[in-house]
């Protein structure tokens, strides 16, 4: 569903990928796959019944939904022509390091 949505957009949007095209829609598949890898560990976590695996869920999820929205965000900055649109790229950078901080504190509940 993600990558159908991602798909029509750069049609709707008509984004012009070039020779990038096909490395794109490969690395819009790392982040999807990414993303639900993420969400089924956690998901596999809270069933298993692991202590504290509704935290380590809960930031395994936001981390990695975080990520891609943020990698999202970078391809449209950098494909769509909207290297001077300033509040997209704060969120950007906002996003990708909230992301980096809930992925990091997941390994501190693991420990």
């Amino acid at each position: 569903l993600i990558y159908s949505i991602f798909i029509g957009y750069s049609f709707y949007k008509h984004v012009d990928y070039g020779t990038l095209l096909v490395p794109a829609i490969l690395y819009a598949a790392v982040l999807i796959t990414t993303f639900v890898m993420a969400s089924s560990l956690g998901m596999r976590l809270v069933a298993a019944s692991t202590p504290n695996a509704t935290l380590m869920c809960t930031l395994l999820i936001g981390g990695a939904l975080q990520f891609f929205i943020s990698d999202s965000l970078w391809g449209n900055i950098n494909f769509n022509g909207h290297k001077k649109n300033r509040p997209m790229k704060n969120i950007n950078i906002i996003t990708y390091f909230g992301a980096q901080v809930l992925l990091a504190c997941t390994i501190l509940v693991i420990s």
